[in-house]
């Protein structure tokens, strides 16, 4: 059995649920493991999670599969807590139709759990818990340093138009200019100006 694409560490644990789902998969089409198998796929949005089952009812081994998005891997960590094989697919990597142009939640989870039975699915990197910690405190550190400059852009660019600052090369953030923003006296907010 190969490694999917895009699985790129043999002993991680995507690709060991990828290859246990699909193992599991072909036991149960080839007659050799009975367990019933109960497909479940899921579409993943900010109010709800919506299911689809494929497979025999009763007592069964489940296995699911939901879309990589934007809710990081909480639902993952939940599902595998509680013994349930889970895949989270790669978005670009699901099988659809081309004349597929209809798009519903319902459909969605419906085509998952297609893909996840057929085992067309490819997992993607799941990080552990202090990984992703670490990725979002990095993306939340670059976002606030991106509103920092942009705040002070904004603050030179009120300067400039005001005549504040002669010199435009120069950084406003010096101590020089950091004592002219004390004490400029800015023309529209002088009580009885007018704007």
């Amino acid at each position: 059995m190969t490694c999917p694409q895009g699985l790129h560490e043999r002993g991680s644990v995507a690709h060991s649920a990828v290859r246990h789902v699909r193992e599991r998969h072909m036991q149960h089409k080839g007659g050799i493991n009975m367990t019933r198998i109960r497909y479940v796929g899921m579409d993943v949005v900010k109010e709800k999670i919506v299911l689809a089952c494929l497979g025999s009812g009763g007592s069964a081994e489940v296995h699911a599969s939901y879309e990589a998005g934007c809710f990081g891997f909480g639902l993952y960590r939940q599902l595998s807590a509680m013994g349930v094989a889970v895949l989270v697919a790669a978005p670009g990597l699901i099988p659809r139709k081309p004349s597929d142009h209809v798009k519903t939640d319902r459909r969605d989870a419906r085509t998952i759990a297609l893909a996840l039975r057929a085992g067309q699915l490819t997992g993607i990197y799941i990080p552990t818990a202090q990984d992703e910690s670490v990725r979002d405190y990095l993306r939340m550190y670059e976002d606030l340093r991106g509103d920092l400059r942009i705040c002070k852009q904004r603050i030179l660019h009120f300067l400039l138009r005001w005549a504040a600052v002669s010199n435009p090369r120069i950084s406003v953030w010096s101590i020089v200019e950091k004592s002219l923003l004390r004490l400029f006296d800015y023309p529209p907010l002088q009580r009885g100006g007018k704007t």
